[in-house]
């Protein structure tokens, strides 16, 4: 994380006071280190930044919220439909 807030702070220095807003951006893995990143940086570590966008970021899900259900029907569609993308947004 240190790496990120470094860079960070390095964008902002070059681009002066008329710099834009600073967004952290993380796939995968990355999105978890941004995660972390951004954590820190809203606390202050990193003046001017304003979001993150977090691409499935490598995050763990808490199986006491999720069903058996889910969690069977997940394994059996994980196997036979490997390639087979199921979104669910609660509203």
């Amino acid at each position: 994380m240190d790496d990120v807030i470094t860079l960070g702070k390095r964008a902002l220095a070059e681009h002066g006071p008329h710099s834009p807003p600073l967004f952290i951006l993380g796939h995968s893995m990355g999105g978890l280190v941004g995660l972390h990143a951004a954590q820190r940086a809203s606390l202050g570590e990193l003046p001017g930044f304003r979001g993150a966008v977090l691409s499935a970021p490598a995050l763990k899900s808490d199986r006491k919220s999720t069903s058996a259900f889910a969690i069977k029907i997940g394994k059996f569609l994980s196997a036979w439909f490997p390639k087979t993308a199921v979104a669910f947004l609660p509203m």
